[in-house]
């Protein structure tokens, strides 16, 4: 698909919806593993990958709610 279409059935929001809820549950958990673990490198890099995280959810819903406003 080369362009995104211009509704999303129930199906594509429900993809979304289980998309975006497994993407926050995994930042949280990896954010909360950052801090309980002792070895300094595992806990930078879980700090790192929770912001990656909660930067990819903040886009997606960021574009989510701007097809919404068109």
């Amino acid at each position: 698909m080369k362009t995104p279409p211009k509704m999303l059935s129930p199906k594509d929001c429900s993809y979304l919806a289980d998309l975006l809820e497994t993407l926050l549950t995994t930042a949280k958990k990896a954010e909360a593993y950052s801090q309980k673990i002792e070895d300094t490198q595992v806990s930078d890099f879980a700090a790192h990958y929770y912001e990656t995280l909660k930067s990819q959810y903040s886009i997606l819903i960021d574009e989510l709610k701007g097809s919404v406003n068109e």
